[in-house]
């Protein structure tokens, strides 16, 4: 294997949390899930945008078989949700991944 192909090779690790008393898993927010939601949602990384932050819900949350939870079809009542909910979900899809640097530290 070339160093490159070593460098580049990586775990989509899902993880389990929990949002209004149900059990859910998040898989990782790559660079072409941002590409995608950045050309609709361009302030969504600085929390400006909700309905980006709703769209990262839709592509990341995922039931125990790994499908998604959400479809576009709810992308209607998740945006009449009180914001601090789709924020704290939201949150949990960014936060709780460890780097390779930092699982290596412990």
């Amino acid at each position: 294997m070339s160093l490159a192909d070593a460098l580049l090779e990586w775990d989509n690790d899902r993880r389990a949390i929990t949002w209004r008393g149900q059990q859910l898993f998040v898989s990782q927010v790559t660079v072409a899930d941002l590409q995608t939601i950045l050309k609709k949602h361009p302030n969504v990384l600085n929390g400006t945008d909700l309905g980006g932050m709703v769209e990262v819900i839709i592509r990341k949350v995922e039931d125990d078989k790994g499908e998604r939870v959400f479809t576009l079809e709810h992308k209607p009542k998740l945006m009449r949700m009180p914001v601090g909910e789709i924020s704290d979900l939201f949150n949990q899809v960014f936060n709780g991944f460890e780097s390779p640097e930092d699982a290596e530290k412990n």
